[in-house]
C-alpha cells in the first residue's frame, strides 16, 4: 500500500474530493464523537450510491473522507454531498466542508497523485493513495486564501443523498489489552527514495513491537456485541430517514432493533439462510475492517498494551526528531465501527476509529508537529 511505485497515476480529468467536519475536535470534546464519525461515513455512502456500477476509490478519515472522482459523475457527486451537508446540519448540528480539486490543478503545482488497489477479502478492495497531491488538495480546500475556488458553494444545487447501506449497530469494542491506538504518520523527508523506505521501516517496527499487525487487529470476534435497543440507533436513523417524519425515524429504529436481534441470533449460531451466509459474516467483518490504510499518510488503529504503545511512540519520536516524519497518536478505551453494507454476503466494509475520536484527536498532535516543522 505504501509503495507508490506499484500505483498508477489518477487520470488527468478526475478530481480529488475532500470532505470533513469543520471544528470536529471541539465537537468531539463536547461528546459528539459518534455524530462526527457518522457524518464522515455518511459522505461515503452518499458518494458510492451515486452510481453503483462504478467502484469509487475513497479513504475514511474519521471526520470525513477523501475520494477520487471521474468527471463523468462529478456533478452528481457534488449534488449528493450538498445533500449530505444539509443532513449533517439538520440532524447533528455539524458543518460539513466539501471541496473538489481537479487533478489538472494539482499537476500544475507539480503535485503528483497516484492510486493503487489492495484486496482486503474475496469481495472487498481498498484503495491506496500516494503522492503529494492528496495532501496538497486538502490544504487547498482548508486555506482561506484559495478555498473559494474549490469549496462547494452554499447555494450549490442539492441532489437527493442516498445513504442506503449505512449502518452503525455494534457496541463499542473494548480493548483486549490496554487500549485502541489510533496512529497517523506522514513522511516529511525530501528524499523520494527515503520517503518510501521510511514507511516500510515504520511498518516493520510496529510489526515487531506488536508481534504482528494482524494480531493487533482492533476487531476481535469474541468481543463483538450488537446493539438491540431502539434508541441506540438514533444516529443511524437520523441519517437514513433524513427529510422524513419523526414517525419514520422511530419506525426505523424499531425495525433496526428487530433486525439486529435476528441477525445476532443467526450469526452467533452460524445459521445460514436462503439469502445470507451468516456463518461467514463475522470472519468477513474482520477481514473487511479498514484498520490500516494509506492515503499519502499511514493511518492505523491497533489494539495494544501500554508498554507496546510506549515502544511505538519512542520509535516514532526518534524518526520525528531526525526530521523524517510527523505523527499523531491517541489511545482510546474502545474502537467504534460504522458499516457500509452492499450485501451481507461478503460485500460489506467497516470503518474503524477510536471511541472518543481517535483519528481526529491524533490529528491534533500531527498538525502541531507539522506546524512546528514549517516554522522551525
Amino acid at each position: 500500500m505504501t509503495d507508490g511505485g506499484l500505483h498508477t497515476d489518477v487520470p488527468a480529468d478526475w478530481s480529488i474530493i475532500i470532505t470533513d467536519v469543520i471544528g470536529s475536535t471541539k465537537a468531539i470534546a463536547a461528546g459528539q464523537y459518534k455524530a462526527v464519525n457518522m457524518v464522515g461515513a455518511a459522505c461515503i455512502a452518499a458518494v458510492v450510491n451515486v452510481d453503483k456500477t462504478i467502484e469509487i476509490p475513497f479513504i475514511f478519515g474519521g471526520d470525513g473522507a477523501t475520494f477520487a472522482i471521474p468527471e463523468l459523475i462529478k456533478d452528481r457527486v457534488m449534488k449528493a454531498l450538498a445533500g449530505a451537508r444539509n443532513m449533517a446540519r439538520a440532524s447533528f448540528g455539524l458543518d460539513l466542508r466539501v471541496g473538489a480539486v481537479p487533478i489538472s490543478d494539482l499537476a500544475a503545482l507539480n503535485s503528483w497523485v497516484r492510486i493503487g488497489k489492495f484486496r482486503m477479502s474475496k469481495y472487498v478492495f481498498q484503495p491506496a493513495f500516494s503522492g503529494r497531491g492528496w495532501d496538497i488538495a486538502e490544504k487547498i480546500v482548508k486555506d482561506p486564501a484559495q478555498a473559494a475556488k474549490y469549496l462547494l458553494p452554499e447555494d450549490a444545487p442539492v441532489g437527493e443523498a442516498d445513504f442506503s447501506g449505512l449502518e452503525c449497530r455494534w457496541k463499542g469494542i473494548p480493548s483486549a489489552n490496554d487500549c485502541k491506538l489510533a496512529l497517523l504518520i506522514v513522511s516529511t523527508t525530501q528524499d523520494p527514495a527515503r520517503h518510501t523506505a521510511v514507511y516500510q521501516e515504520i511498518l516493520n517496527n510496529i510489526e515487531l513491537t506488536l508481534g504482528s499487525i494482524e494480531q493487533a487487529h482492533p476487531i476481535q470476534k469474541e468481543l463483538l456485541s450488537i446493539n438491540w435497543l431502539p434508541w441506540t440507533f438514533m444516529g443511524e436513523a437520523a441519517v437514513r430517514t433524513f427529510g422524513r417524519s419523526k414517525l419514520a425515524m422511530i419506525s426505523y429504529e424499531i425495525v433496526a432493533a428487530i433486525k439486529s436481534m435476528i441477525g445476532s441470533y443467526l450469526f452467533s449460531r452460524r445459521i445460514d439462510t436462503a439469502t445470507t451466509k451468516w456463518s461467514e459474516y463475522m470472519d468477513d467483518f474482520v477481514r473487511n475492517a479498514d484498520f490500516k490504510k494509506f492515503d499519502g499518510m499511514l493511518r492505523m488503529v491497533v489494539d495494544c498494551t501500554n508498554r507496546q504503545k510506549q515502544a511505538i511512540e519512542d520509535f516514532l519520536q526518534q524518526l520525528h526528531e531526525s526530521g523524517q516524519i510527523a505523527y499523531g497518536m491517541h489511545a482510546s478505551p474502545q474502537a467504534i465501527v460504522t458499516c457500509l453494507i452492499s450485501s451481507y454476503n461478503g460485500y460489506h466494509t467497516h470503518f474503524v476509529d477510536g471511541s472518543d475520536g481517535g483519528y481526529a484527536m491524533a490529528a491534533v498532535q500531527l498538525k502541531s508537529q507539522l506546524k512546528k516543522g514549517r516554522n522551525g
